[in-house]
């Protein structure tokens, strides 16, 4: 939808201002007026009303280029910003692709959580199929990268309180990397020792602790990821408004 042109709005409230100030002072008093009106007295009204329409006129013509300039202003200036709305938009959407990846790692940790039966007695081959997806974990995260880590949470025109969010998501997956490296180093076994008589000592301490691990990281991983995707939605509306804004300025001209 087309902007009113403020040129016109303007003028036409100074048409209904100079009609109502002349049927006041002119129009009212010959109408209510005791002795009877005569011609001359209806064709002063209407030159008043003549004369009136006539200055808007005029004024009207004189300010429609002043309008027109403003106009073609805020045409140049939408040119100018739209390239920044555009790049603004395109970062919005490496940020879902990135929240996309992480939201991977919290899916990875749900389905082993539900492939690997964390009850069965703790053999070994299920303690190095619990340590081998404890080593997928680090791995996903490291795939993350430190270059798109930068980008993240470093990118211009970001709102510092969400460059400290998105910070703090990060370090929650550096604790997430360090812990799943604590509980793949409890199930190595000590030089000297059996790894059946380790693994009859640590086995069910290891898969319990395994499992909490999983489902708490799943879990808190979750909260954060919707909370970062909650905000990302909103800066990308906020982005589309102003969008449109920029489209009805150069509309207009």
């Amino acid at each position: 939808m087309r902007k009113i042109d403020q040129g016109t709005a303007a003028i036409s409230l100074l048409v209904l201002a100079a009609v109502l100030a002349v049927l006041l002072s002119v129009g009212i008093p010959i109408i209510l007026a005791p002795k009877p009106v005569q011609i001359s007295d209806w064709l002063g009204f209407a030159g008043a009303i003549t004369g009136f329409a006539g200055a808007i006129l005029v004024g009207k013509i004189a300010v429609a280029p002043v309008w027109r300039q403003v106009n073609i202003m805020g045409a140049q200036a939408a040119l100018q910003l739209y390239p920044i709305l555009e790049s603004d938009l395109a970062e919005v959407d490496r940020d879902k692709a990135f929240l996309d990846r992480v939201w991977k790692i919290r899916d990875g940790l749900k389905k082993v959580t539900a492939r690997v039966d964390f009850s069965d007695k703790p053999d070994r081959t299920l303690v190095e199929a619990v340590a081998s997806e404890l080593v997928n974990v680090r791995g996903m995260i490291d795939a993350l990268g430190d270059v798109e880590w930068q980008r993240f949470y470093g990118r211009l025109r970001l709102a510092e309180s969400l460059r400290v969010q998105r910070k703090n998501l990060r370090h929650r997956l550096d604790r997430i990397k360090e812990k799943s490296l604590e509980l793949t180093r409890r199930q190595s076994t000590p030089q000297g020792v059996s790894r059946a008589d380790f693994l009859q000592t640590i086995g069910s301490k290891f898969i319990t602790d395994v499992n909490g691990f999983f489902e708490a990281t799943a879990a808190n991983l979750a909260i954060c990821l919707t909370l970062e995707e909650v905000t990302l939605s909103k800066e990308r509306d906020r982005l589309l408004r102003k969008a449109s804004e920029l489209n009805e300025a150069m509309e207009i001209v």
